[in-house]
């Protein structure tokens, strides 16, 4: 995960809310790691997360400046 030292804005989706927590968890892990390695401070995280939404719907997407799919393992939903 780069996408915080490119700023953009980034749009997190899944098909449930649970996925979303989950993804939001691991995304605060990744975080957590690049501080305590003091390669990011604590303001360049909270600019992530500003820039960061989250939805189970399509809509909104086009606001973004970048949209990646990444759908594990279930060929219907892809």
């Amino acid at each position: 995960v780069s996408l915080h030292k490119a700023k953009l804005r980034v749009r997190l989706r899944d098909v449930d809310e649970g996925r979303i927590r989950t993804g939001l968890a691991q995304l605060a892990r990744y975080f957590e790691g690049l501080e305590r390695k003091r390669r990011i401070v604590p303001r360049d995280r909270v600019a992530f997360l500003g820039r960061l939404t989250t939805s189970t719907s399509p809509s909104g997407s086009g606001r973004a400046d970048l949209v990646l799919e990444a759908v594990y393992e279930d060929i219907e939903l892809k």
